[in-house]
Parts: C-alpha cells; structure tokens; sequence
C-alpha cells in the first residue's frame, strides 16, 4: 500500500487518533489583509505597511533593516518599556505538541539581507510554540532555510532552498519527539524542539505561550515578502508520529477535512428528499 494512503486509514480507522481540526488564518481568497479576518494581526515599525498584491499580502523592510514587520495570532502592546502578546482571537486552539500541531503557509521571499557579519538572523521567520514553550524558530535567506539554535547565536538545522524564486508552500509538524519542515511536499529539514529563554526578536516573541508569528521580526536583516494562504492545524494526533512522516501533518489534516466534507456531501445527496 503507498505510504501517502497508510497515515491516513490510521487517521480513520486507529480509535487512538482524535480527529483533525483546521483553522484558517488567513484565506488570500477573501481579497482582504490578513488583519482585517479574524485569527491573525499585524504589528510592524510605522510607515511599514501590508498591501494586498496580486491575491496575496505582501510587505516591504529593506528600506530599514532595524525595522520589523509581521503577522501573528497575537496582537502587540507596548506600555513605556514593557511589551505584551495577546490572543487576537479568544477561540485560538491551545496548542501541545504532544498532539501534534500542522502550520502551512505560502510564501514567496522577494528580497532578504542581513547586516555585514550577521549570520544568525533573517528577513523572515516563523516562531511557532505551543503552550509550554516548547517550539520552533525558522528562518528564511533567499537561499537557505535554517532552524535557530537555543541560544540565539548559531544555525542549527538547515537546508539549501532558493525561497525567492516562487510562491510556496510550506507545511511545518511539530510533535513531542521534534519538528519537521516541507517545501511543496519535499522533506528539507527537521530536528529538536527548542526552548528560547531570552529575546533576541521582538520583546516577549519566545516567552508568549501558544505563539504563531510570520514575518520580519529582526532589527538586524529585512525582506520583502509575500504572504499567501495560513492554516493551522492544533490537534492532529493523540499519539506521535515518527520522524519525518509521509504526507505533512498539515497536508492530511487537509486530505482528512476534504475527505470529511466529500463524505458528508455524499451522504446528503443520497438522503435528499424526493429521491
């Protein structure tokens, strides 16, 4: 049996998998900026604007390398030298990684740069955490793709992509066991969860629970961006996968909600009245 069809019977069938749930984040179909919709908000340097750009959401830092621009699930406030994270959405799912949690999201990085000798920041950067902490930061060059090290200071996995070449998707999994990272169904990287006891992003990014942000969140590189399509999957198993599983947890939260919908669809066809 083909290994894309095995994950997914134990998906329907094994009585220790809860069902999968899918949130949207953002849905470029709707024509409108990812803050105007209801899970994500938008918290950049002034003058740093998001625009609708060709049906996705793009933004521009290299005008300012200290300049910071993204979008997170939490909304940022600043009160004279403190900073806060908030849930924009008080429905956000809480999330575990003992469950299993699927992120994709459509990207397309334009531009990037970082300031001379600085090699453990980036243009753009996804941090995803669950509610203890523990997670990932990912990294974007127009060339490579990195997972930063608990300190702050070093690289650790990563892998050769060109991330400005076209719009892509990429599907993140994170599990009690680790993290794994896939550009348009291709396995790139994976490796440990991390915790990150100090900021070196934005004030509070890596000690606020439940974080998902995407974007520029470094004073020392910017980008040019294209944001596409967000979805979350909070809970996708009840007991962990191996290592680099085949499909994405993302993708068949997908396969298994497109499933779902076909099935229910079916069913009402047949019981219709008058047939």
């Amino acid at each position: 049996m083909p290994a894309v069809r095995l994950p997914l019977l134990c998906l329907l069938l094994i009585p220790c998998v809860a069902p999968a749930s899918l949130v949207t984040l953002y849905d470029s179909a709707q024509g409108r900026l990812p803050q105007a919709q209801d899970w994500l908000d938008y918290a950049a340097t002034d003058g740093i604007d998001a625009l609708l750009t060709g049906g996705r959401t793009s933004v521009d830092t290299t005008g300012e390398t200290a300049a910071n621009a993204g979008f997170s699930t939490h909304s940022f406030t600043t009160n004279g030298s403190s900073a806060s994270w908030t849930p924009k959405n008080g429905h956000l799912p809480a999330l575990d990684a003992r469950e299993t949690i699927g992120l994709s999201f459509e990207l397309r990085l334009l531009e990037e740069s970082r300031d001379v000798d600085i090699d453990s920041r980036a243009g753009f950067t996804l941090v995803l955490l669950d509610q203890f902490l523990n997670g990932i930061e990912i990294n974007f060059w127009s060339d490579v793709i990195w997972a930063q090290g608990s300190n702050h200071a070093d690289p650790a996995e990563q892998a050769d992509f060109q991330t400005d070449q076209a719009l892509t998707r990429y599907e993140v999994g994170i599990f009690a066991g680790g993290y794994d990272v896939w550009a348009n169904g291709t396995h790139l990287l994976g490796g440990p969860l991390r915790r990150f006891d100090a900021d070196a992003l934005l004030p509070g990014l890596h000690g606020t629970p439940g974080m998902i942000y995407l974007g520029d969140a470094s004073a020392d590189a910017a980008s040019k961006y294209l944001l596409g399509d967000v979805k979350l999957s909070p809970r996708l198993l009840q007991s962990q996968p191996p290592p680099h599983a085949n499909p994405t947890p993302a993708t068949l939260a997908l396969l298994l909600t497109g499933l779902i919908s076909a099935v229910l669809a079916n069913g009402f066809r047949r019981h219709r009245p008058g047939r």
